[in-house]
């Protein structure tokens, strides 16, 4: 309605949602018709947000970097949305040095900041580790002195899991390799 907007944690959730459907034209048409209607100090970066996450499903890994440099961290979700939106995008890429910079980056911030929920932490430091597997075996390195896994290995403990940001991701990353 008019007298209300619409709420930047649903906003969101409902991007992700048809981006993970391939529902692509659904998406950027509820973009172009809601995003209006975000409040307005978090619109700008909403949307762009939106269109990044947008382009990224898409494939258009270049075209979601240009929209990431405007997006404000000004909400919550932004400060991590953003780098994991980069880390997939710089993957996708073949660019895994700033790949890496790009967890070292998530990784202080998740366990350094004091507005992150217990759920949020678990799940996004989860996403910190299987996202470093997956990079160390797709260059095959091992910095961490135990034994580097196999991607059937990471697989499997992924399944085992229940609380992966990005799981279906790495699911189809880990297959792939």
């Amino acid at each position: 309605s008019k007298e209300n907007s619409i709420e930047p944690t649903v906003f969101r959730n409902i991007l992700m949602t048809a981006c993970d459907m391939n529902e692509f034209e659904w998406a950027e048409g509820f973009i172009e018709k809601y995003s209006a209607e975000l409040p307005e100090e978090f619109a700008e970066s909403m949307k762009s947000h939106a269109y990044a996450t947008l382009y990224f499903n898409k494939g258009e890994f270049e075209r979601a970097l240009k929209h990431i440099i405007n997006i404000k961290y000004d909400y919550l979700r932004h400060k991590i949305d953003v780098k994991v939106l980069q880390f997939k995008i710089f993957y996708e890429l073949g660019e895994y040095e700033p790949a890496f910079n790009i967890l070292d980056t998530l990784r202080h911030y998740i366990s350094s900041a004091e507005d992150i929920s217990v759920i949020v932490r678990k799940r996004f430091s989860a996403f910190i580790k299987y996202a470093t597997d997956l990079l160390r075996v797709k260059i095959s390195i091992n910095g961490s002195g135990k034994k580097l896994l196999s991607a059937d290995e990471i697989l499997e403990e992924l399944k085992n899991e229940n609380a992966v940001e990005s799981a279906a991701w790495f699911e189809k990353k880990l297959k792939e390799l």
